[in-house]
């Protein structure tokens, strides 16, 4: 005991509340490719023979095929391209697209509007035609009124909405596509991802929407005129992801560094329990089974392990803990080792900040205190300077 005048000095024992519970219970040298189709912008019709080209970082080029698909390859990863497409007879209906970091397979998909030829005024009587791009990019298309580019068509009175799904520029079977939520105004997408409906009546306003399991959609839905024009609506199915998540408790207690598993098959994700005892395992794939475990040293969890069968959405998995836990006592001294009543004693663990006052005989007590690494305890006083014991690796008696 360390004596000095108008100071306090503390001692503190430590003993098991419980017998000791050991039971164990992924760019640099990548090279990427850009893709897409050129078509109409008129009628969504494709356009053969288009050349489309990259210039910047990476110079290239490709001409669409009968389908109006090119690819490009080879570029290198994080370039800065600008693409840009082409074709005599055919004018540009947007800018050129500028890809500022290349680092992923890209989908750049260009509409075009056919121009008329003019004659020259010149002598030689030369006849001049124009030549230009246009650029969009993901998603391929918002819908567009065909009377925009095409001033000879008349309005209809009902009219037809088409387009394409794609899924990393290849096609997505099996979407849904619906007018107004109208199953009598629907589709589903061929193994192309190809989609029409027909027969949608003039005069008002429309939506269009995708959908289909697994997948969200960029866009999800569309807003169409209805103004007697066929019009072109694509959209880019992208995969559905969900998440495990939640808390670990003993009791009232929340229990900190638990490492939480998600396994499916080969795919294995971790998260470790925060100070309120919660945890979140982010972007699991739709569909897949998973089995979800907890563990930390000397603490015994429950259930030992949960099946998750075909996620399909957020799930929350909560667990149960059993901590060991002992009582921690002793007893406030001031001058000449007299004993302090009412000295406020405060426990400080992980979990939470318990307090005390001491007897008539300086004697204080915490009692079901759960085991851990680290415990400050402080003891003050009116009149006296307050002090502070660190306990370390409450685990054994001290």
């Amino acid at each position: 005991m360390v004596k000095i005048r108008k100071t306090m000095t503390m001692f503190v024992a430590a003993a098991f509340l419980l017998s000791c519970l050991n039971i164990p219970v992924a760019h640099a040298g990548a090279v990427y490719s850009l893709s897409g189709y050129v078509t109409d912008a008129s009628d969504g019709s494709i356009i053969p023979d288009v050349q489309v080209k990259i210039s910047g970082d990476k110079e290239a080029s490709a001409v669409s095929d009968a389908s109006g698909y090119y690819q490009i390859d080879n570029i290198p990863g994080g370039s800065k391209i600008n693409a840009s497409a082409s074709k005599a007879g055919y004018a540009s209906a947007s800018p050129v697209s500028k890809i500022t970091n290349f680092d992923s397979d890209k989908t750049v998909n260009f509409t075009m509007t056919r121009i008329a030829k003019a004659a020259s005024s010149s002598a030689a009587g030369v006849v001049q035609t124009q030549s230009a791009y246009a650029v969009q990019t993901k998603p391929f298309f918002a819908a567009e009124d065909s009377s925009k580019n095409d001033k000879k068509e008349s309005p209809k009175p009902a009219f037809t909405v088409s387009g394409k799904v794609t899924y990393y520029a290849s096609g997505l079977v099996g979407v849904k596509v619906m007018v107004n939520n109208d199953r009598k105004l629907s589709a589903v997408t061929d193994v192309n991802g190809y989609y029409s409906v027909s027969g949608i009546k003039s005069g008002q306003k429309y939506t269009l929407s995708f959908s289909k399991d697994g997948f969200t959609f960029n866009p999800s839905e569309s807003e169409i005129s209805g103004k007697g024009f066929d019009v072109t609506v694509n959209s880019e199915g992208v995969p559905s992801t969900y998440k495990i998540y939640g808390t670990i408790l003993d009791g009232k207690y929340k229990i900190e560094g638990v490492e939480v598993k998600a396994v499916s098959g080969v795919d294995e994700r971790t998260a470790i329990t925060d100070k309120t005892g919660f945890y979140a395992i982010n972007n699991l794939a739709y569909g897949n089974n998973f089995t979800v475990t907890a563990y930390k040293n000397g603490v015994v969890i429950t259930p030992l392990k949960v099946n998750v069968n075909k996620l399909d959405n957020d799930r929350q998995i909560n667990f149960s803990a059993l901590v060991r836990k002992f009582n921690i006592s002793g007893k406030v001294a001031g001058t000449k080792d007299k004993p302090l009543k009412k000295a406020a004693v405060e426990l400080k663990t992980p979990y939470d900040k318990l307090t005390a006052l001491t007897s008539s005989k300086g004697a204080f007590m915490f009692e079901d205190v759960p085991e851990e690494r680290s415990y400050d305890l402080t003891a003050s006083k009116e009149g006296y300077l307050s002090d502070t014991v660190n306990i370390r690796s409450l685990d054994s008696d001290q």
